[in-house]
């Protein structure tokens, strides 16, 4: 089934695992948040009463979410540190595919589940105006995962400079 990020005046073309599908360019998400909006992810910090706010660190509170993004993707950005130039190209099409696979394989039903198989408090209420226009519903939806590579490098810059952080005010 084809599903299309909603975010209209650049809308591309790309060839996933063999499929040529339709999508939004990554160009048009300015930062994680857009990414995760796109998710369909609920984020809990002050970002729900204030859509205007600048969220630095997302707050999730369903365990899935969490392992996926603060074990998960910070394992693949470390990997990807540690071995581009060597083994790994950030700009691969390819890129952690088969690490994806088994990402969603372990999460994909338990964070995007289909309506009455599982609870979906944890995601976002679809709205055609917005990036997360209607469910996502794994693995129906498998073209949107496509962006998936875009989305750890941003996710896990905010990561690693929450660390770095965190380490500097504990030096001080």
């Amino acid at each position: 089934m084809y599903f299309a990020l909603n975010q209209s005046p650049a809308i591309t073309t790309s060839l996933y695992r063999g499929v040529t599908i339709r999508h939004s360019s990554p160009a048009m998400y300015r930062g994680v948040n857009d990414y995760i909006e796109a998710l369909g992810l609920q984020t809990y910090g002050i970002e729900r009463h204030d859509p205007h706010a600048v969220v630095r660190r997302p707050s999730f509170k369903f365990q899935p979410v969490i392992d996926l993004y603060k074990r998960e993707l910070p394992a693949l950005y470390g990997r990807l540190l540690r071995d581009e130039g060597t083994l790994l190209d950030r700009h691969d099409p390819n890129l952690f595919d088969k690490e994806l696979d088994d990402i969603l394989i372990s999460l994909g039903e338990r964070i995007w589940p289909r309506p009455g198989n599982g609870s979906r408090v944890h995601l976002r209420k679809p709205d055609p105006s917005t990036r997360y226009p209607d469910h996502l519903i794994y693995p129906r939806d498998a073209s949107t995962w496509a962006f998936l590579p875009c989305f750890i490098c941003l996710a896990l810059t905010n990561v690693l400079q929450d660390k770095e952080q965190h380490a500097q005010h504990h030096t001080e």
